[in-house]
C-alpha cells in the first residue's frame, strides 16, 4: 500500500506548496492521510491551544476530495502546554464528522514538545478510557474495539 499524508498545514503556506500539487494520482495512492499536531504554547511562533476537529478539520476537507480512497490520520499528537491535554484526548476520541477516518497513529516522542501518551498519568488514563471501554466513539459512530 502507498499512503499519501502531507502535513495538515501547506508549510510554507503559499499557494505553489498547496498538498494538492503533490498528489501523485488516484492509480498510485492507497490511503489518503494526514499529519497534524496540537502544539499548544509550544509552537512560540504560533501559541494556539486547538482542539482535533481544529487541527484537521480544513485538512480533512481538503484530503477527501482527492479521491474515495481510506483516510488515516498517520501522524498526531498534543502538546501539554497551554491546555488539558488528557480531555484533548478524549476530545479526539469523541469527535464525529470525519466519516472516512479509519486509522489514527499516534506520535509518541518527546522531542520539540512532550508528545507522549504517557506524558501525565491523565493523558494515559484518557488514553486506556477510550480504548479499553469495549467501543471506541469513531468518527461515523460506534465501532467495536474488536475490529
Amino acid at each position: 500500500r502507498w499512503v499519501f499524508s502531507p502535513n495538515v498545514t501547506d508549510e510554507p503556506r503559499i499557494d505553489a506548496n498547496r498538498m494538492e500539487h503533490y498528489y501523485p494520482g488516484h492509480e498510485y495512492v492507497d490511503v489518503l492521510a494526514l499529519d497534524g499536531y496540537n502544539w499548544g504554547e509550544a509552537n512560540v511562533h504560533y501559541p494556539v491551544w486547538q482542539s482535533f476537529r481544529e487541527v484537521f478539520e480544513r485538512g480533512y476537507e481538503r484530503i477527501v476530495a482527492m479521491g474515495e480512497q481510506p483516510v488515516w490520520i498517520a501522524e498526531l499528537a498534543s502538546s501539554d502546554e497551554g491546555g488539558d491535554k488528557a480531555s484533548w484526548v478524549t476530545d479526539m476520541f469523541n469527535t464525529t464528522g470525519f466519516d472516512r477516518i479509519e486509522a489514527l497513529v499516534w506520535f509518541d516522542e518527546d522531542k520539540e514538545a512532550d508528545w507522549r501518551i504517557a506524558s501525565d498519568t491523565s493523558v494515559l488514563s484518557a488514553f486506556q478510557t477510550a480504548l479499553s471501554s469495549g467501543a471506541v466513539v469513531a468518527a461515523s459512530g460506534t465501532v467495536d474495539a474488536a475490529d
